[in-house]
């Protein structure tokens, strides 16, 4: 089983979709044993497109949604493995942060979505509630934790931290 979900919105979204309808393709995020334990399947896939720098490096074109340690436009190489583009490596770092996100009151939605915008996040899901946020560079990743945490504090959401850019 795979998870994608599409682009929700945020200032990207324009972009994303639009590439959504050009050539893609489909690559595999290996999750870790307690992700697969969680989710129950061994992978996510993700839309990425060819890195016009080099033929065998591709660009995350989704927000991460269940596997850990990846970001937004993250630039990667890819082995086949069982007729599947599998991540090998992270070639480059984006500089995008990734949250995940669970939605346990629908009033959390509304102050979520709005605040994220301020800040210039994108967002995709929705889902059963799950959604994935990308916290671009540049941006104050402390608040939008702060953010997070106030909410999760307030029994609106559950969220972690999938990655966390050093930019």
């Amino acid at each position: 089983m795979s998870l994608w979900l599409g682009a929700e919105s945020g200032p990207d979204a324009e972009r994303k979709n639009a590439l959504m309808s050009e050539k893609m393709v489909k690559i595999a995020l290996p999750l870790s044993d307690d992700d697969r334990e969680l989710f129950g399947f061994s992978v996510e896939t993700v839309w990425a497109s060819v890195d016009e720098t080099a033929r065998d490096r591709f660009v995350l074109e989704n927000i991460p949604f269940a596997v850990q340690g990846f970001g937004y436009l993250d630039r990667v190489t890819c082995v086949e493995r069982e007729g599947m583009r599998c991540v090998a490596d992270v070639v480059e770092r984006s500089g995008y942060s990734t949250i995940h996100v669970v939605i346990l009151q629908d009033a959390a939605l509304t102050v979520l979505k709005e605040s994220l915008r301020e800040y210039g996040c994108e967002w995709e899901g929705g889902h059963g509630g799950l959604y994935a946020v990308a916290v671009p560079p540049g941006t104050g990743f402390e608040d939008v934790s702060k953010l997070m945490a106030a909410l999760q504090d307030d029994g609106m959401i559950s969220y972690r931290i999938a990655h966390r850019s050093d930019h």
